[in-house]
């Protein structure tokens, strides 16, 4: 077995090798920068959500969805009126599921 002494000097040197070597030291570098990076971007605090229109005549479907908070959801109570609000702007996309979702 191998003593702790030795592995210490073995770790020693290659930390002073990783030092002296730039590549090494750019390599470890590298995703600890840009991942500061990316946080301060993406940081921000008014990320708005899409806002999507469904049309369900499953009710669980609408409640999952809902609680899943990936969109800003509303519920339209008819299918010509989810579509005519997207192609107006007023939504981003509409989901609309005709009949009822089986369970597994």
């Amino acid at each position: 077995m191998i003593s702790l002494k030795i592995l210490a000097a073995v770790i020693y040197k290659d930390l002073l090798d990783a030092l002296k070597n730039k590549t090494i030291f750019f390599a470890v570098l590298t995703p600890i920068l840009l991942s500061l990076i990316f946080s301060l971007v993406f940081s921000n605090k008014d990320l708005r959500l899409p806002k999507v229109i469904c049309f369900s005549e499953d009710p669980g479907f609408y409640k999952f969805i809902k609680n899943s908070k990936i969109f800003d959801l509303e519920q339209a109570l008819k299918k010509e009126k989810a579509k005519n609000l997207v192609s107006l702007g007023k939504f981003n996309a509409a989901i609309i599921l005709e009949g009822k979702l089986n369970k597994i």
